[in-house]
């Protein structure tokens, strides 16, 4: 399971290339959801991005347990 995320992360990254675009890893974030993830480690662009537990995307609070 830990390639095809790795995969989508490269396919993503890949895309905003060829469309002049960039991502700011600095910004990105990883938040695990269920007790039952394996919590893997992501990298982008060779930058581990920070664990959060709570992220305010639009307005709306996303939180680790899907509850608050």
């Amino acid at each position: 399971m830990k390639l095809i995320h790795s995969l989508d992360i490269k396919s993503l990254f890949e895309l905003a290339k060829q469309w002049l675009m960039d991502y700011n890893e600095e910004k990105c974030v990883v938040m695990h959801f269920e007790s039952s993830n394996k919590n893997y480690e992501y990298f982008l662009n060779n930058h581990k991005p920070t664990e959060s537990n709570q992220e305010k995307d639009l307005g709306v609070v996303f939180t680790k347990d899907l509850k608050n």
